[in-house]
C-alpha cells in the first residue's frame, strides 16, 4: 500500500489512526492446497540453484540474466461488485481494465499475465509484495486470501511457460519447478488489518502460513524456505550461473515489521520489539557474508522501503527541514544501513536494493550504499499507469581488487498506455516498453544504472540542470504527466521546489536524516 491515498491512509509518518483490534486468529482453510510438512523445514542462509544460460551450452563473457521486477498488484476480486465491497464503490464508471482511485480488476491481472507471456525467452520474476487489495477488514479478510491465491496461480502460469522455453533455469535435484523462476516478498496489505505484521520465529503467522501453503503447493517456494517464510516472511536463494561466472543471491525481506505503521491494537505499540525481530537482520548479515565467500552478487528485495516517503514530503512541503518522512523505525533503519555498509566494505557485491510500496518509480544513489530502486505498481489506484520493470543483469569481469560480478545493464519500463480505453468497443490493452537508458540516464549523459550515476543525476537536478521530464516520466509511468503541474509537483510553488524534492531523493532518499537536511537547504 502507498501511504499517500487520501481516504485509505491507515497510518503514515505524519498521522496514524488506531486500529480497532489486532488479528491473532486461526488459520483459514478453504482454498488452501496442502498442509505444511514439518519434516520439510530446514534453516539455511543460502539455497543454491543452478541457472543454465544459452540453453546450457558453453559459457562466454558478458552473459545476461533477464529479471522481471513487479509489485503491488492489489487484486480486487470484488472490483465489479455493486454491494459496496469494491475498492471502486465510489465510482459508477469502472473501465474493464481499471481506473485511478481503484485497485486492479481481474481483467488487469490477466492482461499483465498475457503481456508477460508475450515476452521472448524467459525471465526470473521478482515480486515485491502487496498481492491483496486495500481496505480489507477482519470481517472480509477472505478477500486477502482470494487475491493472493488468484494472483499466485496467474504468476505460476507465467513462470512455468518461461521455464519451458529454450533457456532453462532449474533447481537441482528438482528440475523445472516453478520456484526456479520466482521469488516474493510480502507487503503491508498482505496482512489484516493493514500493516499488522505480528511475527514470531517460533509460531507461524496466520497470513504467512496460508500464503506458504499456496506457494508450496504451486512449487513457488523451495522446501528449505518454508519455515522462515511461514513464520516471519523472509528467505534467500542463490542462483549458480555457470562455470566461471559469479552467482546471484536473492534476499527476500519482510520489511513491514520495521514500519512505523506496524502497531498493535492500541494503535501505538509497535507490533514487533527488540533490536532484531525474528533474527531477520542477522540473517541478512549472514547471507551477505556467505554470498561474498562464494563470489555471488546480491539483490535485496522488500516491500516497505528503508527510505523517506517521497509522497509525504511532496504533500507536506511546509514540514521540510523538521520531519524526516521516514517509513521505518529508526532502530531498524540504522541497523539495516550499517549492515549494508559493512558488507560493501568487506567486499560483498550488492547489485541493488529493490523496494516498492510507493507505487511510483524512484531511485537513490548514496555513497557507500548500494543503488536503491523504488518500483511502480500494477494497481492504478494512485494515478499511475500500471507498470513493471524488465531488467538485464550483465556480467562484469574482475577489475583490480573487484571480483567478477553482476551489474544492471539496462532497465526497461513496461507500461499499459491506454488504461481508460482498454476493453471499450473492442479496444485491446496496449502495453509498450520504454527503455530506462533512453528516458533517464541517457538523457542526462550517462549509460549505466549505478548508485553513482543516480547521485550525479540528482545533483544535476539540485543545480537545476537536470531533466525533470524524465524524472516525472519514470515516477508516473505516464507520458501525459511530464510537466510540473502534475502530482506531486502541483502541490509546490515555485516549481524549483519540485526539482529540489527529486534531487534530494535521488541523492539522499535512503538516509532520511540526510534527506531532511537536503530539503532544508
Amino acid at each position: 500500500m502507498h501511504d499517500a491515498h487520501r481516504t485509505r491512509l491507515k497510518s503514515s509518518v505524519l498521522t496514524r489512526t488506531p486500529s480497532d483490534r489486532f488479528l491473532v486468529g486461526h488459520l483459514i482453510p478453504g482454498f488452501l492446497f496442502s498442509s505444511l510438512l514439518s519434516h520439510m523445514f530446514k534453516r539455511q542462509s543460502l539455497v543454491h540453484v543452478a541457472l543454465c544460460i544459452a540453453a546450457c551450452g558453453a559459457i562466454t563473457a558478458a552473459q545476461t540474466i533477464r529479471l522481471t521486477w513487479i509489485s503491488d498488484t492489489h487484486l480486487d476480486p470484488r472490483y465489479n461488485a455493486t454491494d459496496g465491497t469494491s475498492t471502486c464503490a465510489e465510482h459508477d464508471v469502472r473501465p474493464p481494465f481499471g481506473r485511478p482511485d481503484c485497485d486492479s480488476p481481474p481483467a488487469l491481472l490477466n492482461s499483465v499475465v498475457d503481456d508477460l507471456l508475450s515476452q521472448p525467452g524467459h525471465r526470473f520474476m521478482v515480486f515485491a509484495g502487496d498481492w491483496s487489495r486495500h481496505d480489507v477488514t477482519t470481517s472480509s479478510q477472505q478477500l486477502t486470501f482470494e487475491a493472493f491465491r488468484d494472483t499466485a496461480v496467474a504468476f505460476q502460469r507465467v513462470v512455468e511457460t518461461h521455464g519451458q522455453r529454450g533457456t532453462i533455469i532449474h533447481a537441482l535435484p528438482h528440475p523445472r519447478a516453478s520456484y526456479d523462476r520466482f521469488t516474493t516478498a510480502v507487503g503491508n496489505d498482505d496482512f489484516v488489518l493493514d500493516y499488522n505484521s505480528s511475527v514470531n520465529a517460533s509460531v507461524p503467522n496466520v497470513f504467512l502460513a496460508n500464503y506458504t501453503r499456496v506457494l508450496s503447493a504451486l512449487n513457488m517456494l523451495m522446501p528449505s524456505e518454508l519455515e522462515t517464510f511461514s513464520t516471519c516472511g523472509f528467505y534467500s536463494r542463490t542462483l549458480e550461473t555457470g562455470p566461471g561466472l559469479p552467482g546471484l543471491s536473492l534476499v527476500m525481506l519482510n520489511t513491514v515489521m520495521y514500519s512505523l505503521g506496524c502497531v498493535k491494537a492500541d494503535g501505538l505499540t509497535p507490533c514487533v520489539s527488540g533490536p532484531d525481530p525474528c533474527g531477520q537482520l542477522a540473517f541478512l548479515a549472514a547471507t551477505l557474508s556467505d554470498a561474498r565467500s562464494v563470489n555471488a552478487s546480491v539483490l535485496i528485495v522488500g516491500h516497505i522501503p528503508p527510505s523517506s516517503s517521497f509522497y509525504s514530503a511532496a504533500t507536506h512541503p511546509h514540514r521540510w527541514g523538521t520531519t524526516t518522512f521516514g517509513y521505518w523505525r529508526d532502530i531498524y533503519q540504522g541497523a539495516f544501513v550499517s549492515i549494508l555498509q559493512k558488507a560493501l566494505l568487506n567486499g560483498t557485491q550488492i547489485v541493488a536494493q529493490v523496494f516498492s510500496h510507493q507505487h511510483h518509480g524512484l531511485f537513490t544513489g548514496v555513497a557507500g550504499l548500494p543503488l536503491f530502486v523504488g518500483l511502480g505498481s500494477i494497481s492504478p489506484i494512485f494515478d499511475n499507469l500500471p507498470s513493471y520493470q524488465e531488467i538485464q543483469l550483465q556480467t562484469r569481469a574482475a577489475e583490480g581488487d573487484l571480483p567478477a560480478r553482476w551489474l544492471i545493464g539496462d532497465v526497461a519500463l513496461r507500461r499499459l498506455t491506454n488504461l481508460a480505453a482498454a476493453g471499450i468497443n473492442g479496444t485491446q490493452p496496449d502495453w509498450e516498453t520504454a527503455s530506462f537508458r533512453g528516458t533517464f540516464p541517457e538523457a542526462n549523459g550517462f549509460n549505466d544504472l549505478t548508485s553513482d550515476v543516480v547521485a550525479l543525476i540528482g545533483n544535476r537536478l539540485l543545480s537545476r540542470r537536470g531533466n525533470m521530464s524524465n524524472a516525472l516520466f519514470w515516477y508516473n509511468a505516464d507520458p501525459a504527466n511530464l510537466n510540473v503541474t502534475t502530482v506531486p509537483c502541483s502541490l509546490m510553488n515555485p516549481t524549483n521546489a519540485c526539482q529540489r524534492l527529486f534531487g534530494c531523493f535521488f541523492t539522499t532518499g535512503i538516509v532520511p536524516s540526510n534527506f531532511t537536511q537536503c530539503l532544508q537547504q
